[in-house]
């Protein structure tokens, strides 16, 4: 018989879930990627090069359908490779786990998908050629093959495991750097997939998400939101009316009253007044990426491998930032920076997607030193009214009287500088241009580290310096 029959269905997917698979299943995707490993160890020993292409990419999109949507097994399949790993799959609770993580998400079904058939290729050789010797032995079709699933139950529940521990890290991950605003679903494809490759990239984003919700959590107290009563006025504004008037809403015999206020602009209102102050603009990280970064606050190079390095911090801090500043509506941008940048070390509001954006800001360094002058020299013209910048750095530099000038002019007209320093010989100058300093250098204790950067990351969120 054929062991790589293309109509051969184990599982019923849904015309949704095969869209949802073939959107994901593109050149250079996570599921292309791990359907070619898969083919490649299938036909390296049994040839049929077109027949290998069907058997596999029919299992890729049923096991992602399982996933996905928990599809429906459709009896009095023949036997296969294809069977036999959907069989041993039934019967393990890691893929009951699998289906509990990704099911409803397209996105982490693909990945989970990419990640079991790569998984699968050290297992998928002596699977097919077993089959193959017990048709040949029996020389007839069986239902089953128990003897074969007992044998590989072992290494694929090892597989589900390792998958779900990963998959599940990932989710929590993008969940707290809220997930529904990382753009489209290649984007986030891409992100997913070097997530579940690169262990630095998961420390970093790990870091973002927990800076990100500590700021969040933050009880916020805003000039902006006035709450001083001066007067009362006449509008719509249902939020400002006054406790009279709610009383006319609350009464059924009165409420045709207040919408008749309400139609007319005519409700009375509480005046709010309070003063503004400047901020609550764009925000413009600047980051810096030259090689002493790579170093521990501490300063130890190489770093000890359990241990975050000011680059680590940096950019943990940098994109929890671009997190807030996207669910507030707020324009922002970053520039990584060393001597100097080049174009494609920015990345700058309206250009870019966010994922992509979150990738390259965490995996991008550098082995150059700093130069502040030229930093804010290129910087500063394309500042915006109310612009707050961060500027993270390790860096001793020492700004010329000719930028200084340049920051004191523009913080008049209401640029604020919040400086995060990575190292315990931060140059002192920057006290000079800052409207806040925060050495995270000189904290010992990452709870603390974190608290503090979320405070600051809190006063960039709102009006306070």
């Amino acid at each position: 018989m054929s062991l790589f029959k293309s109509n051969n269905v184990n599982y019923d997917s849904s015309l949704f879930s095969d869209m949802q698979y073939e959107a994901r299943n593109g050149t250079r995707s996570a599921i292309e990627q791990g359907r070619s490993k898969l083919e490649q160890a299938i036909a390296s020993d049994n040839g049929h090069h077109d027949q290998v292409l069907d058997a596999v990419n029919n299992f890729s999109r049923e096991f992602f359908s399982r996933i996905y949507e928990n599809a429906e097994e459709i009896s009095d399949t023949d036997p296969s490779w294809q069977s036999a790993a959907h069989d041993i799959c039934s019967q393990l609770p890691e893929f009951e786990r699998l289906q509990d993580l990704c099911g409803d998400d397209s996105d982490f079904s693909a990945l989970a998908t990419s990640q079991f058939l790569t998984k699968l290729e050290d297992q998928i050789g002596d699977l097919v050629n077993e089959i193959e010797d017990e048709d040949k032995d029996w020389d007839q079709i069986v239902c089953d093959y128990p003897h074969i699933i007992d044998k590989y139950r072992g290494p694929i529940r090892n597989i589900l495991d390792e998958m779900s521990d990963d998959i599940g890290d990932c989710k929590g991950i993008i969940g707290n750097l809220a997930g529904n605003i990382m753009g489209s679903s290649q984007d986030k494809q891409k992100l997913l997939l070097d997530l579940s490759k690169n262990k630095k990239l998961k420390e970093i984003l790990r870091r973002a998400g927990k800076l990100a919700s500590i700021c969040e959590s933050l009880p916020v107290k805003s000039s902006l939101c006035s709450d001083d009563i001066a007067s009362l006025e006449f509008g719509r504004d249902i939020k400002r009316t006054t406790n009279g008037q709610r009383s006319i809403l609350a009464d059924p015999y009165t409420q045709d009253m207040f919408y008749a206020k309400w139609a007319s602009h005519d409700l009375e209102l509480l005046k709010m007044e309070g003063k503004e102050k400047l901020g609550r603009g764009p925000i413009h990280v600047l980051l810096d990426t030259s090689g002493s970064m790579r170093a521990t606050l501490d300063g130890q190079f190489p770093a000890p491998e359990n241990e975050a390095t000011r680059n680590e911090w940096a950019k943990a801090t940098a994109i929890a930032m671009a997190r807030i500043a996207k669910i507030e509506d707020r324009s922002f941008s970053v520039t990584m920076f060393t001597m100097g940048w080049r174009d494609q070390d920015q990345f700058i509001h309206g250009q870019y997607k966010y994922a992509e954006m979150i990738n390259e800001v965490a995996t991008r360094i550098y082995d150059s030193g700093t130069c502040f002058d030229t930093l804010f020299q290129k910087v500063l013209p394309t500042i915006k009214k109310n612009e707050d910048i961060i500027l993270i750095t390790d860096g001793e530099d020492y700004i010329g009287n000719e930028t200084m000038e340049m920051i004191t002019s523009a913080r008049k007209e209401g640029l604020r500088i919040f400086t995060i320093g990575v190292t315990k010989l931060l140059s002192p100058q920057t006290d000079q241009y800052s409207d806040q300093v925060l050495n995270i250098a000189h904290l010992v204790d990452e709870d603390d580290i974190a608290r503090a950067l979320a405070q600051t990351m809190d006063n960039v969120r709102t009006d306070k310096t």
